[in-house]
């Protein structure tokens, strides 16, 4: 394993914490963008700028299917989830991206753990990862306007 990849994943790591956030980036060992959003919402942000995500490592607070699929679609190598559902993980072995985790869950929930997450079954049902992020964005705009 490229020893540069596990310390980026390393430093990722460490990031949400030192930062008190809920996405990092890093590259190079350089922290090169950090959220405190909530959700799926920080990553999305972070594609929608014009910025190169090939060969980065990204850590969030959880990671599950759509998380990891929109991170290898935009290049990145290493991934960091406090949490992680066994579907992201299939994903990131099948994938050869390079993870880890805190917490290895059976499905991420939502936030009161009543119910399955929403973009976590939106994921699950749409494999081909572009047409997954339009229904996610179509998803929370309807939740917005609720």
């Amino acid at each position: 394993m490229d020893t540069d990849v596990m310390q980026d994943l390393k430093a990722a790591k460490e990031a949400l914490d030192r930062y008190a956030c809920s996405l990092a980036l890093v590259r190079g060992g350089q922290v090169l963008y950090t959220s405190t959003g909530k959700g799926i919402v920080p990553l999305l942000n972070l594609i929608g700028e014009p910025r190169d995500l090939k060969g980065a490592t990204l850590s969030d607070q959880v990671v599950g299917l759509a998380v990891a699929a929109i991170a290898r679609e935009h290049g990145i190598l290493a991934l960091f989830g406090k949490v992680m559902s066994v579907p992201a993980k299939a994903y990131l072995e099948r994938e050869g991206v390079t993870y880890d985790y805190g917490t290895l869950v059976e499905a991420i929930k939502t936030a009161d753990g009543a119910a399955p997450c929403p973009i976590e079954q939106i994921a699950i049902e749409t494999p081909d990862v572009p047409a997954m992020i339009r229904r996610i964005q179509e998803f929370l705009h309807r939740m917005v306007r609720k």
